[in-house]
């Protein structure tokens, strides 16, 4: 009977100098961050949590229909209430949540459990003026195509899965206090609202049936 093959195991026949950095040198990573960007457009690891991606497209599309600013300053403010009272609500629901912020707004919301009164005019990013959106997740959205930008600097929410996404949001939060009493249009209000509202507003609050 013939002798059974030996098994044969790749082995290096010479050293080639490639023009990739780091330890890649038969170029995989390139190939997989093809794919990934492919399969996951727009998405990167600093925009993982999901709920993101619904809330941005309702803060839009819930400030052009409500408030109609007509400057960049006032949908800048009206933007920063909306995103403020989302890292609050998370965090007043789970301190150790992954909010972008925390940091920032972990010592607010101590301070407006002692006060009793929230307030929501701060930025959650001391370096962006847009907060997680300037900072990380606008550039996602845009390259989904979930938002637009006029010549004046405001953002907007896209037509069609955006406003999807904007409507579903707001199926989960419209009939919470913060919105139907208008407290987006305000800068404090008391706390309880927050405790009233926190449930549905949250980022994780997209694990339960509801959302």
């Amino acid at each position: 009977m013939p002798k059974a093959s030996a098994i044969q195991i790749p082995r290096w026949s010479k050293r080639v100098v490639t023009e990739l950095g780091g330890r890649d040198p038969l170029g995989l990573s390139r190939v997989a961050f093809l794919i990934t960007n492919y399969l996951l457009t727009g998405i990167i690891t600093q925009t993982s949590r999901a709920r993101y991606y619904s809330f941005y497209p309702w803060a839009l599309w819930h400030i052009e229909h409500f408030e109609r600013p007509r400057n960049y300053a006032q949908f800048n403010q009206a933007f920063r209430r909306r995103e403020a009272f989302l890292a609050l609500s998370t965090l007043s629901l789970n301190p150790k949540s992954s909010v972008v912020g925390s940091q920032v707004v972990g010592p607010k919301l101590e301070k407006f459990k002692a006060t009793g009164e929230i307030d929501t005019n701060f930025k959650v990013l001391p370096s962006n003026a847009m907060g997680a959106y300037g900072q990380y997740y606008g550039g996602s959205l845009y390259d989904l195509r979930l938002t637009s930008q006029t010549e004046d600097g405001i953002e907007h929410c896209a037509p069609g899965t955006a406003t999807e996404l904007a409507e579903a949001y707001h199926s989960v939060v419209s009939q919470t206090t913060f919105c139907k009493n208008k407290h987006f249009e305000e800068n404090t209000f008391p706390f309880v609202v927050l405790q009233k509202s926190a449930g549905s507003v949250s980022l994780d609050a997209l694990r339960e049936p509801f959302a």
